[in-house]
């Protein structure tokens, strides 16, 4: 396997130089360094080497540690010019990784406090697995599994998320913020060894030509960034013994506030976005104020909660005090409207290049959702007042699908492929004219908004991976075949299609439902606009998802938490948020999709 600097040809999180000489042109940009660590006893670090990369007279410039023992070498990592460390070997000699076949890097970016954490948590915690070995397709299904941990640092940032997640779960705490900078480069440098992160800058010094380190152009703020990404390694098998697929998946967890409006369409910023194979967008519907309105009138109307301050339920969601929670609302949702624009914007990140990208949106903290469908009379309806919205975006989706999808998908951008359940489907909306495809769509739409319009149903289909047999009613127009059942299938059912060898870039029809539903629920979020671009663009294969990584809504009490912080708690004082990984459909679907960079 090739080493990342020679698949990405830079830094995939920062787009910094990585695996290559120090760059000769006008111009200066930090080197990347090569890195090894000897380990001894119980893998404690006894000496280290750290250098560029050849130039072309083969010169280095180097600081080697006392400890160094070229025998007792057990790491080999590559650090991109801003300190992002990348494994590449270990063992002995610290070896080339020659097991990984496939590498990628996304990002989920996200407003501030919208859950992107817990998100990330959750969704790579997930077992894609199937139960029932008599299952249709199950025979033939990959089995995906997660290799043990074979290095520290590179499990860091995983480990603090996880970590982070079941201090909210056993003691209430909130996550921190993303912003904090202890999974920052120079924080992991440290971590390997108290001085290196000096004598790395010592480096940069040499190339630049400057007896300080402090006097480097860039010294200040050096690996303090962005921070390191989380990395989740898989390894998918099959049970007639052939070779097993490796892979590792960058997931950069930019904070919220790195996309502050000061910083969207920033040039880094961009560079940064358009050097990804794949973007997370993290969509937070609790800054909505007509959703949580609809919250707090369904937890007045059904007492959720024994009598918990409804305020304090959207104060939660939103990550602030009870005081100021619609001040906060205000800021939240005006970020997320610029990240909107700035994905959508013409100088934005997706597709500018001609290349492939996936845009997964995430739809989180779809347990809000859910109890707004029981308000009033219940159903979309209530969410988006009647005004058709979320019919409106159901049916932009499903005719994106069908574009994509059909003999002439290459007219309208990358082609997607549908799994055989999808396939049908979608065989079944194809007719010979563009009336009767919409007349076919509509039909769809209203069976699909009806039945997951009921707040259990909806829940199926988010959280508990449910089947359904929906109704597709026939009509007194000739061009209306008669009354038809739809079968959404189960996760279970779904996950049978989904790990066949070969469907890693398919969409399933599960997918699809879920990805109407989602639209809908963007468009009725005043993302109208974002959306239409967005599914427009060629280059971008949008994929939308309904999540909900506490499965439960969050309720918070201001100051009852440690060091008086807001302790955050489930709002049925009978339950308890999921352990980290309890299966969820929603996120089980995020996570196959995020891994199908690293599938053939």
């Amino acid at each position: 396997m090739s080493a990342p600097g020679a698949v990405f040809g830079r830094c995939p999180v920062c787009a910094a130089d990585l695996g290559t000489p120090p760059s000769a042109g006008a111009g200066w940009r930090p080197p990347s360094v090569q890195l090894d660590v000897c380990l001894a006893g119980d893998n404690e670090v006894s000496g280290w080497w750290v250098r560029t990369f050849p130039d072309a007279a083969g010169g280095v410039a180097q600081r080697v540690s006392d400890g160094f023992d070229p025998d007792q070498v057990r790491r080999r990592y590559h650090l991109c010019g801003e300190g992002h460390l990348f494994l590449v070997g270990s063992g002995r000699d610290g070896g080339p990784d020659t097991r990984t076949q496939f590498r990628n890097v996304v990002a989920a970016i996200g407003s501030v406090a919208s859950g992107k954490s817990y998100l990330i948590s959750r969704t790579i915690a997930q077992t894609p697995v199937l139960t029932a070995r008599r299952r249709r397709g199950a025979d033939t299904a990959l089995r995906y599994r997660v290799p043990s941990v074979t290095d520290d640092i590179e499990d860091r940032p995983g480990r603090a998320l996880r970590t982070a997640y079941n201090r909210t779960r056993d003691f209430s705490q909130p996550m921190s913020p993303t912003n904090l900078d202890d999974l920052m480069p120079v924080r992991l440098l440290t971590a390997i060894d108290r001085g290196l992160a000096v004598h790395v800058a010592e480096v940069h010094a040499d190339v630049a030509g400057v007896a300080d380190p402090a006097e480097r152009p860039g010294a200040a703020g050096w690996g303090m960034q962005i921070r390191q990404p989380v990395v989740l390694r898989t390894e998918l098998s099959a049970r007639d013994g052939s070779p097993a697929e490796h892979g590792w998946t960058g997931i950069a967890d930019l904070a919220g506030e790195s996309m502050h409006r000061r910083r969207v369409g920033d040039e880094d910023q961009e560079q940064l976005l358009a050097s990804l194979g794949g973007l997370i967008w993290v969509v937070d519907p609790a800054v909505d104020t007509r959703l949580t309105d609809l919250v707090e009138a369904a937890l007045r109307e059904h007492s959720r909660g024994g009598g918990t301050d409804s305020r304090a339920v959207i104060a939660a969601s939103n990550r602030s005090d009870t005081a100021d929670v619609r001040q906060v609302q205000s800021v939240h949702q005006g970020l997320q409207a610029e990240i909107a624009l700035s994905l959508a914007g013409n100088d934005g990140p997706l597709g500018t290049d001609g290349a492939r990208r996936v845009l997964m949106v995430a739809v989180n903290k779809a347990d809000l959702v859910r109890i707004a469908l029981t308000t009033g009379a219940g159903g979309f309806d209530e969410i988006d007042g009647g005004s058709g919205a979320v019919r409106e975006g159901m049916t932009q989706y499903l005719h994106y699908v069908l574009d994509r999808t059909g003999p002439d998908a290459h007219r309208h951008g990358v082609p997607l492929h549908p799994g055989p359940g999808l396939r049908e489907l979608l065989d079944g909306l194809r007719a010979s004219d563009e009336d009767t495809v919409d007349l076919l769509v509509d039909r769809l739409v209203s069976a699909l908004y009806r039945h997951y319009g009921n707040a259990d149903r909806f829940w199926g289909l988010v959280h508990d991976g449910a089947a359904a047999a929906i109704e597709l009613p026939g009509g007194s127009d000739s061009r209306v075949p008669p009354s038809v059942p739809l079968r959404v299938p189960s996760l279970q059912d779904h996950l049978a299609d989904a790990l066949q060898r070969g469907a890693g870039s398919q969409l399933q029809l599960r997918d699809v439902v879920a990805g109407a539903i989602g639209c809908g629920l963007l468009t009725a979020l005043e993302h109208t606009a974002a959306v239409g671009v967005l599914l427009d663009e060629p280059g971008c294969e949008v994929r939308i998802f309904l999540c909900s990584p506490l499965g439960e809504v969050p309720t918070q009490l201001d100051g009852g938490g440690a060091d008086h912080r807001p302790a955050v708690m489930p709002l049925d004082s009978a339950a308890v948020f999921p352990v980290l990984n309890r299966e969820s459909a929603g996120l089980t679907q995020l996570l196959l999709s995020i891994v199908s960079g690293v599938r053939s």
